[in-house]
């Protein structure tokens, strides 16, 4: 056994792409949480699920991965929020947030994305900050241009986003 998992993305193994998940999520945790540019995240909110859909099926491509801390109670919740974000964003294939179907009374919120090749859902941080999240690690593996990030930060006028990149952008670059 070499280590060396078999599902890749664009050349990044899913050990890649969870590795660079959870720096993202702690360059998250570090922002304020409160004032102008604060992620107004609950203190006990540092962490969550991630899912990856396959664009072209709307199957998942891996089983959700855990990243960050959040408390165990909140794991069931989290894990069908994620899954609801991603199924959500494929069946809607014209959309390129799950914010553009957002229906918080009917317990539908954003925090999942379109890429290229996959759909990235994540659920524990704030709605903002779960999209945040997805944009930044489909920014950073260039699945996502800064161009159609913008397009999607400008559906949901999430805030949160550049503050974030300022951070991630001095993540090791990506192939």
């Amino acid at each position: 056994m070499t280590g060396h998992h078999p599902l890749k993305v664009d050349g990044h193994s899913i050990v890649d792409i969870r590795c660079t998940a959870e720096k993202i999520v702690e360059a998250f945790v570090a922002l304020p949480i409160k004032g102008k540019n604060g992620t107004g995240r609950r203190q006990d909110q540092e962490g969550g699920l991630l899912s990856l859909f396959r664009c072209h099926d709307g199957k998942t491509w891996t089983e959700p991965d855990v990243v960050g801390f959040f408390p165990s109670d909140k794991r069931r919740k989290y894990l069908e929020f994620s899954q609801e974000k991603g199924r959500r964003l494929f069946l809607n294939r014209t959309h390129l947030s799950s914010y553009q179907s957002r229906d918080v009374k009917s317990k539908c919120f954003g925090g999942a994305i379109r890429s290229k090749y996959l759909i990235l859902s994540f659920s524990g941080l704030p709605e903002l900050g779960d999209e945040a999240v997805c944009l930044a690690l489909a920014v950073h593996f260039k699945w996502i241009s800064m161009e159609e990030a913008k397009k999607i930060i400008s559906l949901s006028d999430n805030k949160i986003f550049h503050a974030l990149m300022k951070t991630v952008s001095r993540l090791p670059a990506s192939n």
